[in-house]
């Protein structure tokens, strides 16, 4: 889980102008 939690949130970190959404502060 920490591996795919490392992804996602570069994915939503990158993607937040479409989600909005970040599981970890910047």
């Amino acid at each position: 889980m920490t591996r795919l939690n490392k992804q996602i949130t570069v994915k939503q970190r990158h993607c937040k102008k479409g989600k909005g959404v970040v599981i970890l502060p910047p």
